[in-house]
């Protein structure tokens, strides 16, 4: 198990482990790459300041990145739940692949965009006036969404929902 107790780092930080992959200290940097074989990551600390990030774990394993600036998802492999929140915007890069996504905003805008998204179901908040928008290259299941402004949902396959949806405005187009 690898445990971060300090993290200043101006370029990339690489963490790999054969177990889980936590924090006791936030996290200070322009890119972090986390990877584990056998565990879980759990970087929710409040204070993280991270760019860009790029995650992968397997089997069933879970993922949660916490970030006080602005996020941008580089690429996501995760076998369990990925959990995002932010007290900014969260956006991507690179494809999303988990097996449920649950994202939150507190103060900014979410984009999740990528036609090679695929986690089947989703929990998304954006607090305030701020938007949301989640894009599934299969099919999609909504478990819940309250978004302050215009939700926007695009599949690949159906989409549906299985909990209640609150938001400004909802858009949903589909091409399965």
């Amino acid at each position: 198990n690898l445990t971060v107790a300090s993290a200043d780092v101006g370029g990339t930080l690489n963490l790999t482990g054969g177990g889980t992959i936590g924090q006791s200290v936030a996290i200070h940097a322009n890119a972090l790459n986390a990877t584990t074989t056998n565990g879980a990551i759990t970087l929710t600390n409040a204070a993280n300041a991270i760019n860009t990030a790029s995650l992968s774990t397997s089997g069933a394993d879970n993922a949660s990145l916490t970030d006080a600036s602005a996020l941008t998802v580089g690429s996501a492999t995760i076998g369990g739940d990925l959990t995002l929140n932010g007290a900014s915007s969260i956006g991507q890069t690179g494809a999303i692949h988990a097996h449920a996504l649950n994202v939150a905003s507190t103060g900014g805008a979410i984009a999740l965009t990528n036609a090679g998204n695929n986690f089947a179901t989703a929990t998304v908040a954006a607090s305030g006036a701020n938007n949301a928008s989640l894009t599934d290259g299969a099919n999609l299941t909504l478990a819940s969404a309250d978004v302050g402004g215009n939700l926007a949902l695009n599949g690949g396959g159906s989409i549906g929902q299985s909990g209640a949806v609150q938001a400004g405005t909802l858009n949903v187009t589909t091409s399965g």
